[in-house]
């Protein structure tokens, strides 16, 4: 268990609950309806309190399609329980439908191309697609982690699944600022009107970089949660072009019925929040640029065994990840700096309580060794450098302390 002394400087696992976030929650519940405070509305319902919770949740649709200057007139906002859901909405409610046009004649053998490096929420879809009948086929990755999607096998693509921004390492996709993925594919000599749907898991990217989906060759579905800006965990959203068509995976009349049961008021308000202050939300991320730089400076300077990954790649400004090059053995690392106070990941949260290296890494090239004794260190919008400096100190004194030869 974390002492309650711990400086959190594991913020993509989930940032603290945003001051903004909790004074919108706290204003809600304590409304003035007279014998309603507290009272959430059921969306479905006929009545007039139904009818405002129905508001609240269409305005957060708004909100949340103006972060990416999406037209409400071509583009759908399905609220899910969190980014996985919201990722698996994308690529079986894909699937399935094109599983169903191809039994009965209609359409051709479904294909989904995805990258190594995807969070295993989408990875741990590969089996059940394969056994239903999917044809699937690895993207490739660089040392950098910059997937690369070879133009023959795109033409016959359902679906190219890609994270945008990575959970673990934080490399941003070089087409989340300009298109040239999808531009690659529309433009590689198909001579016929079939064209791949992209999906993005953005979970790990939004309020960290800007996707436009106004622009030609944007990507078709995206997925993103309110927990790692500030906002409750347990909602998220799915923003999907209205012509995707997706089959949907929980049956019921709720969210044009895409996703059956009774919407998370609360967590829904929560994301509104965030994109109600959207630019105040860029600007606390961007801010913490500088203290991560500032960060992999010192952290070089006092450990030349430290190597930061894809340094020199476009990356998350509130993330730094690094391995620590060349020890014999793992020395159980996040173990170590949470016995001193320090709340930190190696990789994913999702995984994060299995000893085993991390299918990204390995995946870039790193050996297993090198990838078990990795640190990934996310920014909040409270974070301060002093915590980052103690962090430093806190490190050191582990490294001198262990026999790592």
């Amino acid at each position: 268990m974390l002492e309650k002394h711990a400086i959190l400087l594991d913020a993509n696992a989930g940032a603290p609950l945003h001051p903004r976030v909790k004074k919108a929650l706290s204003a809600f519940l304590l409304s003035s309806s007279p014998g309603q405070a507290g009272y959430l509305g059921n969306p479905s319902s006929g009545h007039s309190l139904g009818r405002a919770a129905e508001f609240l949740l269409n305005a957060a649709r708004s909100s949340i399609l103006k972060t990416f200057q999406a037209s409400p007139e071509d583009w759908q906002v399905t609220f899910t329980s969190g980014g996985t859901e919201a990722n698996q909405l994308a690529v079986r409610g894909t699937l399935d439908r094109a599983l169903k046009q191809q039994s009965s004649g209609e359409g051709p053998d479904p294909h989904w191309i995805v990258s190594p490096v995807e969070h295993s929420c989408v990875r741990g879809l590969i089996e059940p697609m394969q056994a239903a009948g999917v044809r699937v086929t690895l993207a490739g990755i660089d040392g950098d982690g910059e997937v690369t999607h070879p133009a023959s096998e795109c033409q016959s693509a359902t679906l190219i699944s890609v994270i945008g921004v990575n959970n673990e390492t934080g490399r941003i996709q070089p087409f989340i600022s300009t298109p040239t993925l999808t531009s690659h594919i529309l433009s590689a000599g198909n001579s016929t009107e079939h064209h791949p749907l992209l999906h993005v898991d953005l979970v790990a990217g939004w309020g960290k970089v800007d996707l436009d989906l106004s622009v030609p060759g944007c990507p078709d579905l995206v997925a993103i949660a309110a927990h790692k800006l500030g906002g409750l965990p347990g909602v998220g959203a799915l923003i999907h072009r209205k012509s995707c068509g997706l089959e949907p995976q929980v049956i019921g009349s709720q969210e044009a019925g895409l996703r059956g049961g009774t919407e998370n008021i609360l967590g829904i308000l929560s994301l509104k929040v965030i994109a109600d202050e959207w630019i105040s939300t860029r600007a606390e991320i961007e801010a913490l640029r500088a203290h991560r730089d500032r960060f992999e400076i010192e952290l070089k300077k006092r450990l030349s065994l430290a190597k930061i990954t894809a340094a020199d790649r476009s990356r998350a400004p509130h993330l730094s990840h690094f391995s620590l090059i060349g020890l014999s053995r793992s020395i159980s690392i996040i173990e170590q700096l949470d016995l001193k106070g320090f709340a930190v990941a190696a990789g994913s949260a999702c995984a994060s309580q299995v000893p085993e290296p991390s299918h990204v890494l390995l995946a870039m090239g790193l050996g297993a060794t090198d990838a078990l004794n990795s640190v990934r260190v996310s920014l909040h919008s409270e974070s301060t450098w002093e915590e980052l400096a103690l962090f430093l100190d806190a490190l050191e004194s582990i490294l001198k302390r262990h026999d790592t030869r």
